[in-house]
């Protein structure tokens, strides 16, 4: 990790606060973060699993007080042994998540590489025995360190992937790449929200009434219960706009299988519990169903969205056995607007 901190008085005052900024907080852990895309980019790793072994490997630093082990690891391992430390990380988090050793983990005991950082002969009996210490550690340091220091990461691959999902998605219905791409530069900016689903099998006419219905910024700031004021400017309504966006679950649904507002917060009530601030159907004229809805969590709730779609681009789950897909929603932007957007390429 590097070394550099807001400097920080030496007898701070009883209420003294130190404010670290997001900026402060990424450089401060700028070592972590380039391991952990190494994990994502370089290794093809899954998020979350990738956020489960780099939590590992820093409460191991800090547990051994080997304290440029990230450092070193990334600097100085090749992607074949990092890689085979990952999978050492993931044999010990999983043997360490069952209450009894696991028969499944006999025979498989050995950790050359993490025998190795710890300077002992240390085993999965070993890890296991310190099993609350290991996951009350890892934990702190996933809610802590992770969520803050990767988050932007996070989002950034899954921008990535879904913009190649579009490509591909045009390539298949164009039968060639380079017409896709000529197509692509003619369209309106990318939203990751409307990438056709082909796992759905929504058909064409429901993904053209997606496409032109998605655009309800107007809806979407009355629906929310926020006043803003014309008196402050277009800057201070887009801020309210992301700050409402950033805890907005996306969902779409399969035609033919109408699922309701009423069953939408059974499920996610039942879950999670009273984390629902609005949720907002798409607007339709009986007997069509709603192909789509926004789902806006309570502001102390806006890590469940992250945590329900178990840190990746979108996902796919069931309410009452009818199928939904979900993603964190994206705002479409305007044109004048793309050049300032951070999913701008």
């Amino acid at each position: 990790m590097s070394s550099i901190l807001p400097s920080i008085p030496s007898n701070p005052l009883p209420n003294f606060i130190v404010i670290v900024t997001k900026e402060e907080f990424n450089l401060f852990y700028s070592v972590d973060r380039q391991l952990f895309t190494r994990l994502l980019v370089a290794l093809d790793r899954e998020i979350s699993q990738s956020i489960n072994v780099m939590a590992f490997l820093m409460w191991l630093e800090r547990k051994s007080k080997y304290y440029n082990l990230v450092a070193k690891i990334l600097q100085q391992w090749s992607d074949v042994m990092l890689s085979n430390l990952a999978d050492e990380a993931v044999v010990i988090l999983n043997c360490i998540g069952s209450s009894h050793y696991p028969n499944t983990f006999v025979g498989k005991s050995k950790l050359p590489l993490i025998q190795h950082i710890c300077r002992f002969n240390v085993t999965l009996e070993f890890f296991h025995e310190k099993r609350l210490e290991v996951i009350t550690g890892v934990t702190k340091i996933i809610n802590d360190v992770c969520v803050r220091a990767f988050t932007d990461i996070i989002e950034k691959m899954n921008y990535d992937r879904t913009m190649k999902e579009q490509d591909l998605y045009l390539a298949n219905m164009y039968g060639d790449v380079n017409i896709a791409n000529n197509i692509q530069s003619n369209l309106v900016p990318f939203s990751p929200n409307v990438i056709p689903m082909m796992e759905q099998q929504i058909d064409v006419p429901q993904v053209n009434e997606i496409l032109a219905n998605l655009n309800l910024d107007d809806i979407y700031i009355s629906d929310t219960g926020i006043v803003t004021s014309t008196d402050n400017g277009d800057d201070k309504r887009k801020e309210i706009k992301k700050l409402v966006d950033d805890r907005t679950l996306f969902m779409t649904f399969s035609k033919g299988y109408p699922i309701s507002e009423n069953e939408i917060r059974e499920f996610f009530t039942r879950k999670f519990g009273n984390i629902i601030d609005n949720l907002i159907m798409q607007e339709v004229n009986p007997p069509k169903q709603s192909l789509y809805a926004r789902l806006v969590v309570r502001p102390e709730a806006m890590d469940v969205i992250d945590h329900f779609l178990d840190y990746n681009s979108r996902m796919k789950f069931s309410i009452n056995g009818k199928h939904v897909w979900a993603r964190k929603y994206i705002r479409k932007l305007p044109l004048q607007d793309v050049g300032t957007s951070q999913y701008s390429p």
